[in-house]
């Protein structure tokens, strides 16, 4: 670095103490891009989730970096960085269904005055420049899950140590959606040459070389190489052993990778040899070899093996049901249940036994109550159709089946007119013309030009039952001009509005008929007539569901006081009002 020499009587001003650490610090800055030529983070400056629940930001643990222009990157302690904004000042969210975006996190050398002192000139100054860090955060363009792809790198001086991928509706960066493969290193250049230990030494951490790059290891002489492996060609030539085994003496000669070896000098293989293992897999009297096998060559049929399957000389229990596609021939005093089915005859049909249902014993018992028996009292819980004759009989009480001659007989009259009882009010769900005191419990619609005593009831009105709303306003002016617009609500288009003006003070200056003077009420537009201005009617705003009633007031030097009144009476009633 470029020197600045002291001598006696030397007067060190602040422009040459400041020049002296910048020189320091470029010193500094030029050996790191000497023996390294690439920026990035020496160590930690790791990227994480924040944790904690829903929380969009990421933490940053601490670490050392070093920037393009060789600039120390100090982060002191573990630091939160909100996913608010990004370096442009633009919202970091994701605005569609199913879409996404990359953001870029970057870390970049940044100063911290501190200490701050009043110098000769009164002016304040700082006696502490400190070295920390800055976050900055880059945002790609929004896409298709899966087609996001980062920002360009600013190229400002930044260093890269993370991509985070968010989507739609994210609330929270977790550790999946951070891809920190993407983090510049900082690695010091590989070199070809020697290596030389010296002396005992322990060497924490990896050390990482670029390709072609020779490393040789040598013995505590200095000359005999122990390991040397060629960058290059990536052969590697030693000495000794590699966990107690001379790999330089062993002999890896031969076809293949592993190289042929005397079957006969292994070690631990057993006691038997190949022929006596190959003889024991080819005797056909201990192992199958052939696709199918007689089963009646096989010896020992005679036991029980099978205890699966029933035994026809012993007693069996059986625990499923079986069913029989064929005949089974069962020897005489063979049980099934107990029952000696084998001597039971159950010849007969080609689904079973033909037997003679009169032979049967008890046939007179009421065995079946599902059946009605012809013979006594039965009660009959479902619906019975006939569709043949049924005998009935002339009925003596309410439950006997009459027969039809009976009915036809005695059932009365079908002329309506020729009933008993006709001026009796049998019927009280029909409205009675000679009774008072009815209430019509249901609307009745009436056709155009019906009457009831001479009034056609269709477009009868009802009784009067109306709605209002009123109000009324005033104000005073002088040397202005008012406009406001005035809402009546809860009213329909159809109803109608009613509007005046209902006081007028004011003093003139001059007397008489003054043009800057103006009090009206009307609708929010406005018309010409000869010159002059007034309003048009109130109207009815669809859109906010309000009359709209406009007042406007001006004075000049004189002062107006006006009071305005303003209603709306509901002239149509869904609910059977006036129409």
């Amino acid at each position: 670095m470029d020197k600045h020499n002291w001598y006696y009587r030397f007067l060190a001003d602040t422009d040459w103490l400041n020049s002296h650490h910048g020189d320091i610090n470029n010193a500094l800055w030029n050996f790191m891009l000497e023996i390294t030529e690439n920026t990035g983070a020496v160590y930690g400056l790791d990227v994480s989730e924040r944790g904690a629940g829903a929380n969009f930001s990421v933490d940053v643990g601490s670490g050392v970096a070093y920037d393009t222009y060789g600039r120390r990157i100090l982060n002191n302690a573990t630091t939160n960085v909100p996913f608010a904004q990004d370096v442009n000042g633009n919202n970091i969210e994701v605005l569609n269904p199913g879409n996404e975006r990359i953001v870029s996190i970057y870390a970049y050398y940044h100063i911290t005055d501190s200490s701050p002192a009043i110098d000769g000139f009164g002016d304040t100054v700082f006696e502490i420049t400190a070295e920390d860090v800055e976050f900055k955060l880059y945002q790609g363009a929004e896409a298709l899950a899966g087609a996001a792809v980062p920002a360009p790198n600013p190229g400002d001086g930044g260093v890269l140590l993370a991509h985070a991928t968010i989507s739609f509706g994210d609330i929270t960066v977790n550790n999946p959606q951070i891809d920190t493969s993407v983090k510049e290193e900082l690695t010091i250049l590989g070199f070809s040459g020697f290596v030389h230990d010296t002396g005992n030494e322990t060497i924490d951490g990896d050390w990482s070389f670029n390709n072609g790059s020779t490393i040789t290891f040598y013995s505590d002489n200095g000359v005999t190489q122990t390991i040397h492996i060629d960058g290059s060609n990536g052969n590697i030539t030693t000495i000794g052993t590699v966990d107690g085994v001379d790999i330089s003496n062993h002999d890896h000669s031969g076809p293949g990778q592993g190289g042929t070896v005397d079957h006969g000098d292994l070690t631990s293989i057993g006691v038997y040899t190949h022929a006596t293992i190959d003889a024991h897999i080819n005797d056909a009297s201990i192992h199958f070899t052939v696709p199918s096998i007689d089963h009646g060559s096989i010896s020992g049929l005679g036991d029980d093996d099978h205890p699966q399957y029933t035994h026809k000389d012993q007693n069996e229990i059986i625990s499923q049901v079986w069913l029989h596609n064929a005949n089974i021939d069962m020897a005489g005093g063979a049980l099934v249940d107990g029952v000696d089915v084998g001597s039971h005859n159950h010849t007969g049909g080609a689904n079973g036994p033909v037997l003679d249902h009169g032979t049967f014993a008890g046939l007179g018992d009421d065995d079946h109550p599902q059946y009605a028996a012809i013979a006594q009292n039965e009660t009959i819980n479902g619906s019975w159709t006939f569709n043949n004759p049924v005998s009935g009989q002339n009925p003596t009480i309410a439950s006997h089946l009459a027969t039809k001659s009976y009915v036809d007989a005695n059932a009365g009259v079908s002329d309506h007119g020729a009933l008993s009882g006709l001026g009796d009010d049998d019927h009280t769900q029909y409205l009675h013309l000679n009774k008072g005191g009815q209430t019509l419990q249901q609307s009745l619609a009436v056709a155009g030009g019906a009457t009831i005593d001479g009034i056609n009831i269709s477009i009868h009105t009802h009784s009067f039952s109306l709605g209002r709303s009123f109000g009324v306003y005033g104000k005073q002016t002088q040397n202005i001009e008012t406009d406001d617009i005035l809402t009546i609500g809860g009213f329909t288009a159809s109803d109608m509005p009613v509007w005046g003006i209902c006081q007028i003070d004011m003093t003139q200056g001059g007397g008489g008929f003054d043009s800057d003077n103006k009090a009206w009420i009307g609708g929010p537009g406005q018309q010409t007539f000869n010159g002059n201005v007034s309003p048009t009617s109130p109207s009815y705003n669809g859109g906010t569901s309000n009359w709209e009633f406009r007042v406007r007031q001006r004075a000049g030097n004189e002062s107006i006081v006006c009071a305005y009144n303003r209603s709306v009476i509901e002239c149509s009633d869904n609910t059977g009002g006036p129409s």
